[in-house]
């Protein structure tokens, strides 16, 4: 998360207002995206026991499932315990790095996810699947390269509150000096390119569709409905947070995201359920379903 609040030609107790309720939305929305991950997993968990711990094979999709839960349940509390607690600038200075470093796993995995469901939708196609691993791997270099050396401490959180959360600043706005007025270009860039990969995936959907005038059977339309529903999802979260990077509102930045991190495999690990619960069923499905036949039929009996 960035936060910054490098306003130019603004009263001291105007930009420690601002400063404060920078750091307050960026823990807020931290706290409330886990507690959401959290709730998601424990009403999640009988149809994760069935229908993917009880697989005996291990595919693609099982593993970037598992990176998509419990990277985001086992290692976003260490980032909880960095941005709500108060350090110095020495300590976070020491510790920025690494921890931004490993935030490029939360993107790319549910980037992944949509690659894998995207291949399979269009037939497995090899031109397709050429493209998109392209595209992932050029969108992976530049997140490495943005979380990995782009962000650093901002030195004036610290000089006016003395301690902090370990947030960090994108470089591009550091360079410009203390309190300056700017935008986060490389961090917004990157979010936005992160938003283009999901309309070229929506695009080769929907062309797919066209071309072949089929959704492949009745799993192809649950996907086509649940996954343009995610990949819409995942497009505004990454368009929202390229757009606050990109704004002069320094406040903002950052605060968009908790959610690009842990909202995209939420997302992700939803549609991966959904999709297996409807090839393999679970046992409460096929009562679920069984029972709503059952009515149907006593509703048809009383109308004639």
């Amino acid at each position: 998360m960035e936060v910054g609040f490098t306003i130019e030609g603004l009263p001291l107790e105007e930009v420690i207002s601002i400063g404060g309720t920078s750091i307050n939305l960026g823990r807020y929305s931290a706290a409330s995206v886990y507690a959401l991950a959290i709730y998601d997993w424990l009403i999640s968990t009988h149809d994760e026991y069935d229908l993917i711990w009880m697989t005996p094979q291990w595919t693609t999709i099982k593993f970037a499932y598992f990176i998509c839960r419990y990277y985001t349940l086992l290692v976003f509390p260490v980032y909880l315990w960095a941005w709500l607690g108060d350090f110095s600038m020495e300590f976070c200075k020491k510790v920025v790095h690494p921890l931004y470093g490993f935030m490029p796993i939360f993107q790319l995995s549910s980037q992944a996810v949509m690659v894998i469901r995207t291949y399979a939708f269009t037939g497995r196609s090899t031109h397709v699947l050429v493209f998109l691993i392209t595209c992932l791997v050029v969108y992976a270099a530049a997140d490495v390269w943005l979380f990995g050396s782009r962000f650093v401490v901002p030195e004036e959180l610290y000089i006016i509150f003395g301690e902090s959360g370990c947030f960090a600043n994108d470089q591009s706005v550091e360079t410009q000096g203390l309190w300056k007025w700017s935008r986060a270009v490389d961090a917004g860039v990157v979010m936005l390119a992160a938003f283009v990969m999901d309309l070229f995936m929506m695009m080769i959907i929907v062309v797919h569709c066209i071309r072949t005038r089929s959704t492949q059977g009745s799993l192809g339309r649950f996907f086509l409905m649940q996954g343009i529903v995610v990949f819409i999802s995942m497009s505004i979260l990454n368009l929202w947070t390229g757009i606050n990077y990109l704004s002069t509102s320094r406040q903002w930045n950052g605060t968009g995201l908790p959610m690009s991190l842990v909202l995209s495999n939420v997302l992700a690990c939803r549609l991966i359920l959904s999709l297996r619960r409807r090839v393999m069923p679970t046992e409460s499905h096929e009562l679920r379903l069984q029972s709503r036949l059952v009515r149907e039929a006593l509703q048809t009996s009383e109308e004639d």
